[in-house]
């Protein structure tokens, strides 16, 4: 897809800056509040983790993740569908 794995090869969308995927605030701030409060309450050395970090470290990671094939599509097949056939990388 032009957004996902592929997103940096070659002339995309993505590379020329005609299009891109970005992350929608209005459901990225409540789910990192979540996400904060899990951290710090069950991750002993993560207690100290401030919301700011959080909110600084998430968009890279997905961002990052989502040019690595960290993509998941009705569109796209999904490997755990394979009826446990092996593939050769």
């Amino acid at each position: 897809m032009e957004f996902g794995f592929n997103a940096r090869v070659g002339r995309t969308l993505d590379k020329v800056g005609c299009s891109t995927a970005i992350l929608d605030e209005t459901l990225l701030v409540p789910a990192l509040r979540k996400l904060h409060l899990a951290l710090t309450n069950k991750i002993g050395l993560l207690r100290d983790l401030s919301f700011a970090e959080l909110r600084h470290f998430v968009p890279g990671l997905l961002s990052r993740s989502r040019t690595r094939g960290a993509v998941s599509h009705e569109l796209l097949p999904n490997p755990t569908d394979m009826n446990d056939q092996s593939q050769v990388i």
